[in-house]
């Protein structure tokens, strides 16, 4: 039995997931240990670190603007996943400390 019942997965990615597909109609899939790398990979990750999945994310580009030409996706997915992101340091409930980057997004809605 695990020592720490509440963990991030029972806390923040178990409820996301439900929330996502049960009021939102998303598909979930759980790819921790569960997958390999590469383009035709379940996910299409490079590697573990790779949050963004880039392949779903053109895909959406092209379908939300089609008829752009290939370098307009390109660019998109470039400045969506470049890494100008800001360096923290936090410290978790076990008082470990650790580094991590946040990238910053700005979003206009008008």
């Amino acid at each position: 039995m695990n020592p720490y019942p509440y963990t991030e997965d029972t806390f923040v990615q178990q409820t996301t997931a439900n929330y996502l597909e049960k009021q939102l109609g998303w598909d979930s899939v759980y790819a921790y240990n569960n997958g390999d790398f590469g383009p035709d990979s379940l996910l299409g990750c490079a590697s573990d670190r790779e949050v963004v999945l880039t392949r779903t994310l053109r895909e959406k580009l092209v379908e939300l603007n089609p008829d752009l030409p290939d370098e307009a996706y390109d660019d998109a997915v470039r400045q969506i996943t470049a890494t100008d992101a800001v360096r923290v340091t936090i410290r978790d409930f076990r008082t470990d400390k650790y580094q991590a980057r946040w990238k910053r997004f700005f979003i206009n809605n008008k």
